[in-house]
């Protein structure tokens, strides 16, 4: 695992070259499929949310661009880095686990009936007199009725099938479930996920750290690699799983970038990773 900070930027930077690459490339290619469509989209998210824990991340002890001003915003880059796993496991749902042709499309309809749920909650809090509103509200209702009477949510326990009906649940599985169904290690990203939610939540464990660190100081460049690392363990996961959903990609990957997804992936899915590292002391 590199813990020099430099290393670790480098690394990001290169395997966000890769997903640029792989994103743009995909985004040529039509497809019928709304799990590849959708894939797309959301990939692109994980790559956006990457690329800004790296902006939001200092440059160095040393600034790349003497008398550039830099905020040292570790909240902020926990935060998103957190909104890259919620984006990975999204992904994962939508698109890349093999699953039958029934639970595929029972998918797709609760994904579609709860974001039309959504916008007519929405609007209808604002107090919305539009007249496309009708419409909207019968459409409501139509998708709820694919949902609900659908085999595969008749299987599903009586409270989920509740928040499922009421339109709070887009996914059936939770990020645990769906990490044990994927290649990341269950205890690996429910204690990631933790210490980034101290961050975005405001937690005590959070401030007690960030009450402790200043800008320019080498322990508070030691948790900003942590957030990096954990950016490019999920990062490097889901650029993986996306490239085996469009295999035939004309991407190329170099060495150095194949070793670093290899690397991370492989942490990833090691159960006995320590997590948080040493920064935990702060």
């Amino acid at each position: 695992m590199p813990t020099d900070y430099q290393e670790v930027r480098r690394d990001l930077e290169s395997v966000l070259t890769l997903a640029s690459d792989l994103s743009i490339a995909a985004s040529s290619r039509s497809v019928v499929e709304w799990h590849l469509e959708y894939a797309s989209h959301i990939f692109l998210k994980v790559y956006c949310h990457a690329n800004s824990a790296l902006r939001l991340s200092p440059t160095g002890l040393s600034q790349a661009m003497p008398g550039a001003t830099e905020v040292w915003d570790l909240g902020s880059t926990c935060a998103v880095v957190r909104a890259l796993i919620d984006t990975y496991f999204a992904m994962y749902y939508v698109a890349v686990e093999s699953i039958s042709s029934e639970e595929r499309d029972f998918r797709e309809a609760s994904w579609c009936f709860e974001g039309e749920h959504d916008r007519l909650w929405m609007l209808q809090r604002i107090g919305s007199d539009s007249p496309e509103l009708a419409g909207l509200e019968a459409e409501v209702g139509r998708l709820r009725g694919l949902v609900l009477n659908h085999p595969v949510y008749g299987r599903l326990d009586k409270e989920m099938q509740r928040q499922i009906r009421d339109g709070k649940k887009p996914f059936h599985l939770s990020n645990s479930a769906l990490a044990e169904r994927s290649e990341i290690s269950v205890n690996y990203y429910r204690a990631v996920y933790r210490y980034l939610s101290s961050y975005t939540h405001t937690y005590p464990y959070s401030v007690s750290q960030l009450a402790r660190i200043r800008a320019g100081d080498p322990e508070a460049l030691g948790l900003f690699s942590t957030a990096l690392q954990y950016c490019l363990a999920f990062l490097a996961v889901a650029v993986l799983d996306f490239w085996s959903l469009f295999p035939d990609l004309a991407v190329s990957c170099d060495p150095h970038t194949q070793k670093v997804l290899n690397v991370w992936v492989s942490i990833a899915a090691e159960v006995g990773v320590t997590c948080p590292p040493d920064s935990l002391h702060l």
